[in-house]
């Protein structure tokens, strides 16, 4: 097994796809799911803005997105 990493470099800023991920996440357990019932995230970075959207489950909410 290969261990990777993956960092996203814009601006002077750095950041890590495990912590976005890790992110993520967390707003999914701290909103009152259990991990079990998570399937898929999809995580949409953009750096400009400095903000990930994310789709739970293929289904997005009216409030999909977090600070990076």
């Amino acid at each position: 097994m290969v261990k990777t990493d993956l960092f996203i470099e814009f601006n002077g800023k750095k950041v890590e796809e495990k912590s976005i991920v890790e992110k993520a996440k967390a707003i999914w357990k701290d909103s009152g799911n259990k991990m079990k019932d998570l399937s898929t995230v999809e995580l949409y970075y953009q750096p400009e803005s400095g903000k990930c959207y994310y789709v739970f489950n293929g289904e997005a909410s009216d409030n999909n997105s977090f600070e990076v």
